[in-house]
C-alpha cells in the first residue's frame, strides 16, 4: 500500500458559553466538548452536539466543537484508488483535573466547506444535522494522562504546554469515496462523546507549540491502492537437450488481487500461478526465446520481459551427456565482519558434467550482505542474508549459504607508551627477596617481556 497524507487546510474551535459563541476561536488547539447528558437528549444536541445552542448561566450546556477543512481537489483522479482513509488528531490532554474515564471521538461531514478559520463563531457556522448513520467513531481511549491542561482560552494560554501525544483516528473511508469528482474542499465536524473537554494540536499549534511539530495537525492518512511490480529473473540459460526446468519464482507486489499472464511467447514456456514461475517443458532449439508478463490490479498493469537462451550442446553419443545433478559448497553458514568480504567456494557436480560449470550467485537481502557475480560477498551491515548459489545450466538446482554480518570491530586504542616504560622502569627496582625463587625469575621474564614491546 502507498501512504499518501493531506494535511487539514483550516481549523477551528466553536464554542457555545456566553460571549463566546460569537468570538473566534482561531487558537492552536482544536477542543471538543458535548454536553453530559448528550446520549439521552439526542434531539435537543444532536448526534455530535450540531444542535445545541448553549447557556449563559448552565455550565453543563458549555459545548465545544471543531471543524476541519481539508483541500481534496487533488484527489479527484485518484478516488478509486483509495483503499482507506482515516481522519488523525494528535492528543494534548483535558481540563479537569478529577475527572477521568474512557471517551470517543466521532466524525461528520459539514455540507458546507465556505467557512473562514478567521472569522467562524458558533452563531456564524455552517448550519448541519447529522443522521443517525451519518458520523464515524473512533475506537475508545482513556482520557487519562496530561490532566488540567491549560487552555487556549484567555490568559491561561501556554505554548509550553505538554502534550500527549498519542493519535485518536476514525474510519472515514467511506465520507471519501463519497466526495464527487470536482469536489475542492471537504468539512469534517468533529466532537467526543462523554462529556470530558478535550484538547488536540491544531494546525496553528503545530507550528507554534515547542513541543509539537508539523506532523502533529490534523490529517487525513490515505491507504491507495499501488499499481502490480513483478521482480525475478530477467534471463536463463540452457544446454541444447536440456530436461525441462522451471525458473526462479517471481515476486509480484501491489494491490491484491494481481492477475499475472504470459501474453507473447514460446508455447513451451508456460506461466505457472501457483509458483509464481515459469515452467520451461525439453525440446526447445538453440536460440533466444522473449516472454512477457503483463500483471493486472485495479490501480494498474505491469509488463515484465523473461528471456530464455538455448546453447549449444557438446556433441556426444547418446547415454554419454552427464547434467549437474547437485551443488557442492564448502561451508552453508560463514560470519563477515561489516565491510570486509568472503570469497565463496563452490562448484557443480559432478566435476566432468557435460554442462555449463557456471554458477549463479544471488543474496536475497542485499542491504545485509551483496554478492557479484565472481562469488564474492560483501559485508554491509549487522545481520543475516541469505546467498543463493545456483546451477546456470539448471537454475532448479541451487544451495543457500548463511552470511552472518557482524558489527565492525572497535579500533584499538593506542597505549599510552610513556606511562607504561615509566611502570616498567619502577618495577625494575621491585624487592623480590620475599619471592620464591620460581616466582622471582617469573617475575624477571614478564618484565623483560614488556620491556622487549615497548622497544618496537
Amino acid at each position: 500500500m502507498e501512504i499518501q497524507t493531506i494535511a487539514v487546510a483550516e481549523d477551528a474551535t466553536l464554542q457555545t458559553w456566553k460571549a463566546d459563541k460569537t468570538a473566534n476561536k482561531n487558537l492552536d488547539y482544536v477542543r471538543t466538548r458535548r454536553a453530559a447528558d448528550l446520549a439521552t437528549s439526542l434531539e435537543k444536541y444532536g448526534y455530535i452536539g450540531e444542535k445545541g445552542i448553549g447557556s449563559d448561566t448552565n455550565a453543563a450546556d458549555d459545548q465545544k466543537m471543531s471543524l476541519l477543512k481539508f483541500d481534496v481537489s487533488g484527489l479527484s483522479e485518484q478516488l478509486d484508488l483509495v483503499a482507506s482513509a482515516e481522519l488523525s488528531l494528535t492528543y494534548i490532554g483535558r481540563r479537569d483535573t478529577n475527572l477521568d474515564g474512557m471517551d470517543t471521538l466521532r466524525a461528520a461531514v459539514v455540507p458546507d466547506s465556505s467557512w473562514s478559520e478567521p472569522t467562524v463563531t458558533w452563531n456564524t457556522r455552517p448550519q448541519f444535522t447529522v443522521a443517525e448513520n451519518g458520523y464515524r467513531e473512533s475506537a475508545q481511549f482513556s482520557v487519562s494522562g496530561l490532566k488540567n491542561i491549560q487552555m487556549a482560552q484567555d490568559e491561561k494560554y501556554n505554548i509550553n504546554q505538554e502534550i500527549d501525544g498519542r493519535k485518536i483516528t476514525i474510519d472515514i473511508t467511506d465520507f471519501i469515496k463519497n466526495l464527487t469528482a470536482d469536489q475542492q474542499y471537504l468539512t469534517l465536524a468533529v466532537n467526543e462523546t462523554k462529556g470530558f473537554e478535550l484538547a488536540f494540536v491544531g494546525k496553528d499549534g503545530a507550528v507554534n507549540m515547542s513541543n509539537a511539530d508539523k506532523d502533529m495537525a490534523p490529517s487525513i492518512q490515505f491507504s491507495m491502492k499501488a499499481a502490480p511490480v513483478i521482480t525475478g529473473p530477467d534471463a536463463m540459460q540452457l544446454t541444447a537437450g536440456y530436461e525441462a526446468v522451471s525458473t526462479e519464482a517471481f515476486q509480484i507486489k501491489g494491490y491484491q488481487p494481481v492477475t499475472v499472464a504470459k501474453t507473447s511467447g514460446d508455447e513451451k514456456i508456460t506461466w505457472d500461478d501457483s509458483k509464481k514461475s515459469l515452467d520451461i517443458a525439453s525440446g526447445l532449439a538453440e536460440g533466444a526465446y522473449p516472454v512477457k508478463l503483463k500483471a493486472s490490479n485495479e490501480a494498474g498493469e505491469a509488463e515484465f520481459t523473461f528471456t530464455l537462451t538455448i546453447t549449444e550442446g557438446t556433441p556426444s553419443e547418446p547415454g554419454d551427456k552427464k547434467p549437474v545433478t547437485d551443488i557442492q559448497i564448502h561451508t552453508q553458514t560463514v560470519s563477515v565482519e561489516e565491510g570486509k568480504t568472503y570469497n565463496i567456494t563452490a562448484s557443480v557436480l559432478p566435476a566432468d558434467t557435460t554442462d555449463s560449470k557456471a554458477l549463479k550467485f544471488t543474496s536475497l537481502n542485499n542491504s545485509i550482505a551483496t554478492v557479484n557475480e565472481a562469488g564474492i560477498v560483501t559485508a554491509v551491515k549487522a545481520g543475516t542474508a541469505q546467498i543463493r548459489v545456483a546451477s546456470v545450466a539448471n537454475e532448479a538446482i541451487f544451495k543457500f549459504i548463511t552470511v552472518t554480518v557482524t558489527a565492525k570491530k572497535a579500533p584499538m586504542v593506542p597505549a599510552d607508551t610513556k606511562a607504561l616504560t615509566s611502570a616498567v622502569n619502577d618495577l625494575k627496582n621491585k624487592d623480590l627477596s620475599g619471592y620464591t625463587k620460581a616466582s622471582a625469575e617469573a617475575f624477571r621474564k614478564a618484565l623483560a617481556d614488556a620491556e622487549a614491546v615497548l622497544s618496537k
